[in-house]
């Protein structure tokens, strides 16, 4: 007996070497790392690893990129599985990671001619199943470095010349991917600068009459990305390092196992009797980095306060001097949390604060430290959590109850205004940005091509074929329809919860009407050069709002932009310039009323 388990446990070990041996072959063998630095206006910006994975039947590429400067997502993450064979998509997921921990998500699943596909930002999504993409058709964006290096590897670098590439481009927005013929160029070889080392590549222009041109930079001989340039868009990728190979992954997983052993020494030391241990700080991520550099002073103390069964978390600033003050309260944006709103309203609390209002901010049910689920909000409780957040800040010592004001921008000055009917004490609003026309509402009434081209132009797009632009039009207007006319409030499509309420509630706005109903001051800020901006609309709001002699107006400029200001690279360092008339703006009209 004693013989049978010793030989079952010798049988058991055997296996488990051997199939621990077979993880490491395909680790060795089928796996490398590649990082990228991102330079934005000749600057560093940011960094991108890639690494990617052969199986017995799969390509698998896992990216992730940190852009500890940039006013949008600060962090990306993606997941590229294509066929082994034919190197054509199977999947393909990426995540943009709010500030918060929320998220905006691209998921696509290919199944041979046709694809099931999924845009959400909250609280805006399109899920499309069964639309055409075709069976060969490569997934690429100008701005992801992963996603080139498929196609450069489907590239026949034996012929050389000109190729052709079927490419579908997921647009950031409710849009289905975009399709076009991108063309490879050969241009010529030389010798480039790679880590310190001079070695031979070649060059390469890749051409779309829908996207920007890219100067693209291989290693002659294994055919690497050294280098990527996309001048429309002032970026580049600059290959920094690379880890493939035997010797180099076992000094990568050396590097692992030393760094594991170190962390259990730590863990398993004693400490000396009668000595405090030192709290160990924590490594601050690139975009807590970034925020500490554009913000050095504190800008208010935390607050916690009721909204409903829930406990929301915000931030209250108290000018200096005795009171009562007037007060402020400035709404989230929509959706997950980018860098470019946090600064934006940090300056702007900072500069009301020293114009002498107190200021509170908080956090969406389930950003941050708020309680409750942010995949479950319709645009009644985003108006509860306002009004609640109203009431909290009227209660605060200090503020001058007949002088509460509230601000919104863009998504929010809707709720802003909304909240600011439903409670009389509101003596104010702002509308920064408000979304008086949004596309998609009108692609309800008539789905236009046309209008479809302006928009994707608007985003940096060139032109699409017309009648692919009508039929991408019609499967909008088709999406749109379900939507509005769905008595459902979630669905789950593609492993994620679609918020199908808040959509259908952000499609059903009219900003018009419920400015009509504020019966009090209010300031509306429209960039001329937005999205959404409509003339004869404004028209009609200005010619009422002036009408009312209550201080009401409407203030047109060139451009308000996403966050009120931009991030630019000054005295060495990345740092959020914000508009400052805007907020000047701001605080000399909420004086006067």
């Amino acid at each position: 007996m004693r013989k049978i388990v010793v030989t079952l446990i010798f049988v058991f070990l055997i296996a488990c070497v051997l199939i621990a041996g077979a993880f490491l072959f395909i680790d060795i063998s089928g796996h490398w790392t590649m990082k990228y630095k991102v330079y934005f206006q000749d600057n560093e910006f940011g960094e991108v690893k890639v690494d990617r994975y052969r199986t017995e039947n799969r390509i698998v590429f896992k990216g992730s990129g940190e852009y500890p400067h940039t006013a949008g997502y600060p962090r990306v993450t993606e997941k590229l599985t294509l066929s082994k064979g034919s190197m054509t998509p199977l999947k393909f997921e990426k995540t943009y990671w709010g500030i918060k921990g929320q998220k905006k998500v691209i998921s696509l699943v290919q199944k041979g001619e046709e694809s099931d596909y999924l845009f959400l930002e909250h609280p805006k999504f399109i899920r499309l199943e069964g639309f055409s993409t075709g069976e060969k058709t490569m997934v690429f964006s100008p701005d992801d470095i992963m996603l080139l290096i498929p196609i450069m590897e489907k590239y026949n670098y034996w012929k050389k010349g000109a190729q052709f590439f079927e490419v579908m481009i997921p647009v950031s927005d409710p849009i289905p991917p975009m399709r076009d013929k991108m063309e490879i160029r050969y241009v010529r070889e030389e010798y480039v600068t790679v880590m310190g080392r001079r070695v031979e590549a070649e060059r390469f222009i890749a051409r779309a009459s829908s996207l920007p041109d890219m100067d693209i930079i291989v290693s002659r001989y294994s055919h690497r990305l050294i280098e990527v340039s996309v001048n429309k868009l002032q970026s580049k990728f600059v290959l920094i390092s690379t880890k493939e190979g035997l010797s180099e992954r076992i000094d990568a997983a050396t590097e692992k196992i030393k760094y594991f052993y170190d962390l259990l020494k730590r863990k398993s030391r004693p400490k000396a009797e009668g000595v405090k241990a030192e709290p160990r700080k924590e490594k601050a991520r690139p975009e807590e980095k970034a925020l500490e550099e554009v913000k050095p002073e504190d800008i208010g103390r935390e607050v916690f306060f009721e909204s409903g069964n829930l406990i929301l978390c915000g931030k209250v600033s108290t000018p200096p001097g005795e009171g009562p003050h007037p007060a402020v309260l400035i709404l989230p944006e929509e959706g997950p949390r980018r860098r470019g709103e946090e600064l934006f309203v940090e300056h702007l609390s900072r500069h009301l604060v020293s114009s002498g209002f107190l200021v509170l901010y908080y956090d969406n049910p389930g950003e941050g430290k708020s309680q409750g689920s942010f995949n479950d909000l319709d645009d009644e409780m985003k108006t509860t959590a306002a009004l609640s957040a109203l009431e909290y800040l009227k209660g605060l010592d200090g503020v001058k109850k007949d002088a509460v004001s509230i601000i919104g921008h863009r998504g929010s000055a809707y709720l802003a205004l909304n909240a600011a009917i439903r409670d009389e004490d509101v003596s104010s609003c702002v509308m920064l940005s408000p979304q008086l026309k949004v596309i998609w509402r009108e692609f309800l009434k008539e789905p236009s091509g046309e209008e479809l081209q302006k928009h994707l132009k608007m985003k940096g797009y060139g032109n699409f074929e017309s009648n692919f632009l009508r039929t991408v039009s019609l499967w909008i207007q088709k999406q749109l329809k379900h939507v509005a006319s769905s008595s459902e409030k979630f669905v789950i499509f593609l492993g994620e919860k679609i918020p199908v309420k808040e959509y259908r509630d952000f499609l059903q706005r009219q900003v018009s009407q419920s400015l009509e109903a504020f019966d009090r001051p209010v300031l509306v800020v429209v960039g001329r050069n937005d999205e959404g901006f409509d003339s004869k609309m404004i028209a009609r709001i200005e010619s009422a709002l002036t009408k009312r002699g209550d201080g009401s107006k409407v203030v047109i400029i060139r451009a308000l932009g996403q966050y009120a200001g931009n991030v630019e690279f000054r005295d060495g360092k990345w740092s959020f310039v914000p508009e400052r008339n805007i907020v000047d703006l701001v605080s000399d009209w909420l004086k006067k009323t």
